[in-house]
């Protein structure tokens, strides 16, 4: 995101905010979260031994910008709207809660 022109980011964030009006008009909408970038992360890792460490993240070709959680009647219907939040190119990923 912070790659993009001025005028492509507010583009890719007044997207974002109509697509969460209309998933709360819908009573789609359960909860969003914009993730720091990904060179600010942290991974902490455990090995076999029980051991724990922290490393810098390690920069991957895709990395996780945010997160929906979306309430929908199945997952056609959720891959639907993994298409209308995909604004700029990449992937979004569709999975299912634990209940």
């Amino acid at each position: 995101m912070a790659a993009l022109p001025s005028a492509e980011q507010a583009r890719v964030i007044a997207a974002h905010e109509a697509c969460e009006r209309e998933l709360r008009a819908g009573n789609r909408f359960v909860a969003s979260w914009r993730l720091r970038p990904a060179h600010e992360a942290r991974t902490v890792v455990r090995e076999a031994s029980g051991a724990f460490h922290a490393r810098s993240y390690a920069e991957l070709s895709v990395q996780l910008g945010g997160v929906y959680v979306v309430e929908v009647a199945t997952r056609d219907e959720a891959e639907v709207w993994a298409r209308r939040l995909r604004f700029i190119p990449g992937v979004n990923e569709v999975r299912e809660v634990w209940e």
